[in-house]
């Protein structure tokens, strides 16, 4: 995965569109749009991202069934699902097509940007990409949050972190 993640939003709603194309590009990421379900099922397979955030009611083809086309044909992109469907079995319905996670609208920008972060350092680090930064005797492994002095773990709160 390249230092700059790309992600897929998929959205109906032009300002949640916007919202979350302006916030994840200020958060430095690559943000392509989708509008439907059509061009999001097409942007899914032509654009490659790394992450797509995923809206279930959609025109033409719902979020239920992108997630399900594209977990046939890669198992490795994260899938964020942001719907207005709340209910216990549609949140389990899309977690179990194939959605990494899900996020009920309305929903917080700093919950669901935080949550994209989690998404993406879990695929950087089941695909054996860490963040480790190495200089002199440290090592700060910023992926599993770990700092190292000539090997050993040296024990930081989250603050020093």
């Amino acid at each position: 995965m390249s230092a700059k993640a790309k992600i897929l939003v998929v959205e109906d709603d032009p300002a949640i569109r916007l919202g979350l194309e302006k916030n994840l590009s200020f958060e430095g990421y690559e943000v392509v749009t989708a509008k439907d379900g059509e061009a999001g099922l097409e942007a899914a397979f032509s654009e490659r991202p790394d992450l797509i955030v995923l809206d279930l009611m959609l025109p033409g083809v719902n979020g239920y069934e992108i997630c399900r086309q594209v977990r046939k044909h890669d198992a490795a992109v994260a899938i964020l699902i942001l719907s207005a469907k709340g209910f216990e079995q549609d949140k389990v319905l899309g977690l179990d097509v194939g959605a990494d996670d899900y996020v009920s609208k309305p929903f917080g920008v700093k919950e669901v940007l935080a949550r994209v972060r989690a998404l993406l350092r879990r695929r950087k680090a089941a695909e054996g990409e860490t963040e480790t930064y190495r200089f002199g005797r440290a090592e700060v492994d910023f992926t599993s949050r770990v700092v190292r002095i000539e090997g050993s773990v040296i024990e930081t709160s989250k603050k020093e972190f």
